[in-house]
């Protein structure tokens, strides 16, 4: 679809802003395919924009529903229209790409193969709009957030994934724009980047100065050495398809129709071939130490819930692989990814301060805080560095 304007420029951008394009006939094939029947006409329309903006360049998505009438019946509709922002806007370098990723990942039919226990929502179009800017119509999930799941729900999920990743193992042609096996090191290298800081302050700072002289920092210092022997294990694990943005907003629930729960996980724009386990260790510090999405579980007792329920889940997909391999790649991400944003928290909260009256209670507070979060990252790691000294890299 392409529109002028009066001079003959494009005329999507100031002078017409998205929403002007849509009319009840422009809605009426993505209405259509979300009732799963062919529609008279669409009666009405209304919106709720759940994250950016009518107006371009700015990214958008937007859920959209009214009423259809198919011979004498009305019926009620729902969608979900997404615009990606352009790729060299994404917000960081890794992710600029010359294409959409989460179009090509809905286009190429990889989500059509995914065991049915786990799905992503159902395309319903793609609108080839002005200035090379697509609009993706997608089915409008409906099931019970992840926010309000109880913890079994968890390790269902977990599970759901393991069959996932068992399933896509076997693959051997793999697109080489889904190919992400080495955006690891270089994910982990700006992440330690960030981190940086930490340590130049942390054994000079008032609030750090003993800590780092204890037995705690020099778990710390073991920890930073080891991570290159780390990354160069996580690069030699075996491939699956993965998300990449495992997260609470991205994951709902539902019941088949032959009462099977079904996972169900949107916003694929990061999705890929990763080593096997790596949507799962970031996903567990989230879940854990995040103020707003810890769950009932403490941080030992969740992770234990999630590695149990991806264990089971690739046993039961048939995968003859070491399970021990999967353990070691959610610990190994945990420590080197989500431990280093512990590190920068740190930074940012207490180290990069000078300490005075007025702040010392709050500093000494957020630094005790650190303390008991980082533990949990140091035992892990350092089962991580024990684990690998005993797989058969090798054979992998």
């Amino acid at each position: 679809m392409t529109a002028q304007d009066d001079t003959g420029g494009s005329a999507l951008g100031v002078e017409r802003t998205r929403r002007e394009w849509i009319d009840r006939d422009f809605l009426k094939p993505f209405a259509s395919k979300a009732l799963k029947t062919d529609i008279d006409q669409v009666l009405n329309w209304d919106h709720e924009i759940i994250k950016g903006s009518w107006v371009p360049p700015d990214s958008l998505v937007c859920r959209l529903s009214g009423f259809a009438r198919k011979g004498r019946a009305d019926l009620t509709w729902s969608l979900i229209l997404k615009v990606p922002p352009p790729t060299s806007a994404a917000r960081d370098p890794l992710n600029r790409e010359p294409f959409q990723r989460e179009l090509l990942v809905m286009q190429c039919g990889i989500l059509e193969q995914m065991p049915d226990c786990i799905a992503g929502p159902r395309l319903l179009g793609i609108s080839d709009m002005p200035d090379d800017e697509p609009w993706v119509w997608m089915e409008d999930v409906q099931g019970d957030s992840s926010f309000d799941w109880p913890l079994p729900r968890f390790r269902l999920c977990a599970h759901h994934m393991g069959l996932m990743k068992g399933w896509f193992l076997e693959e051997n042609t793999i697109d080489s724009r889904l190919d992400l096996s080495a955006r690891l090191a270089q994910e982990i290298d700006v992440f330690t980047k960030q981190s940086d800081p930490f340590y130049d302050a942390f054994p000079v700072h008032p609030m750090t100065r003993q800590l780092s002289k204890n037995g705690f920092g020099e778990r710390i210092r073991r920890l930073r050495e080891k991570r290159g022997v780390i990354i160069d294990a996580l690069l030699r694990l075996p491939l699956t398809f993965s998300h990449g943005d495992f997260c609470y907003p991205n994951l709902f629930s539902r019941v088949l129709q032959d009462s099977r729960d079904q996972t169900v996980l949107v916003d694929w724009q990061y999705a890929g071939y990763r080593q096997i386990g790596s949507d799962l260790g970031p996903f567990v510090s989230d879940c854990t130490m995040h103020p707003r999405f810890r769950k009932a579980a403490e941080p030992r007792e969740f992770l234990e819930l999630i590695v149990d329920g991806f264990q089971s889940g690739l046993k039961e997909s048939g995968w003859p692989g070491d399970l021990r391999i999967t353990r070691f790649c959610i610990l190994a991400r945990l420590a080197a990814i989500a431990g280093s944003h512990r590190l920068s928290a740190l930074w940012h909260k207490v180290l990069q301060h000078s300490v005075t009256k007025k702040n010392r209670a709050q500093l000494e507070a957020d630094t005790e805080q650190f303390i008991r979060d980082y533990e949990f990252f140091l035992d892990y790691g350092e089962e991580a560095g024990k684990l690998l000294k005993t797989l058969p890299l090798g054979k992998m």
